[in-house]
């Protein structure tokens, strides 16, 4: 087992924090790059900027697994989803009164036929 297995122990802790933490700085920078470069993600950042939160949230909370538990990221999925009801229930509210062809559109920008729409 070793002569110190508790300072193993806090060594493996910190190594999964360290992973943890590492993952997160690399989501976070590639979805923040996604959501610049890619046309159908830009298009959901104007459009549906919610829907964005939530998956970039529901991704974070994931990546921190690995060292608060599926027990614990449950409890912080539930917390996030229930603090967001009201805002995302406003926005969806207030983007079917403003929406044109939303669909149309994502349609189109994911085939492509973007225009201007595609310059980063």
């Amino acid at each position: 087992m070793g002569l110190f297995p508790a300072y193993s122990l806090v060594g493996v802790w910190l190594m999964a924090w360290l992973q943890v933490i590492v993952s997160e700085v690399i989501f976070g920078v590639g979805y923040a790059v996604v959501l610049d470069r890619v046309p159908v993600a830009r298009f959901l950042v104007e459009k549906r900027t919610w829907l964005t939160v939530v998956v970039g949230v529901a991704v974070t909370v994931l990546l921190a697994v690995p060292v608060i538990g599926w027990q614990m990221a449950g409890c912080m999925a539930g917390i996030f989803a229930l603090s967001g009801l009201g805002v995302i229930g406003r926005s969806i509210v207030h983007e079917m009164r403003s929406d044109g062809d939303f669909w149309g559109e994502l349609r189109r920008l994911a085939r492509g036929e973007c225009g201007d729409d595609c310059a980063p």
